[in-house]
């Protein structure tokens, strides 16, 4: 097998029993095809999708279906029993908050430019909501205020979806 210091590989093909030594040379030509593997990978992912006015609408109307759904399974859950509906009402309001969250960070994901600042603003906002709500009048007057200071930026993303999507937000 010999005393070569230098690391060995074998070449990988049936039936040839030589072994290559990679040397300096060897190392450089790995680390180019790894930086240019890299660099392929990142272009092919900022080409597919990303921030873009189809995956806005994409998104928005699958986790508009996707929140109607889980709402309308739990919904039938205490059909006929009034207590069971008011509580399954509060559960869904609380359930509501939460998914409001989640439909925003997705479209926050994927806005374009021309509406993600705003799209970002708004799921930050509705993520206090979600951490900051408590049954206090101090904890109703701040997501009050939290939901009017970000009243302007609902309505820009609300507006773009109608042009761009044909539906509201």
């Amino acid at each position: 097998m010999g005393g070569n210091p230098r690391l060995c590989t074998w070449t990988g093909r049936a039936g040839a029993h030589r072994r290559r030594t990679t040397g300096r040379a060897g190392w450089q030509h790995l680390l180019t095809t790894l930086v240019a593997t890299a660099a392929l990978i990142a272009g092919a992912t900022a080409c597919s999708g990303g921030r873009s006015t189809e995956a806005f609408c994409d998104t928005l109307r699958s986790e508009k279906q996707r929140i109607l759904a889980q709402f309308e399974s739990t919904s039938q859950l205490g059909a006929g029993d009034e207590f069971a509906e008011a509580l399954m009402g509060l559960g869904a309001s609380a359930q509501a908050i939460g998914e409001l969250q989640t439909y925003f960070r997705k479209l926050a994901d994927v806005a374009p430019e021309e509406i993600r600042v705003e799209t970002e603003i708004v799921a930050e906002n509705m993520g206090e909501l979600v951490t900051g709500t408590e049954l206090s009048l101090e904890g109703i007057a701040g997501s009050l205020m939290t939901g009017l200071s970000i009243s302007g930026q609902l309505n820009t993303i609300n507006q773009f979806a109608l042009e761009n999507c044909g539906e509201s937000v």
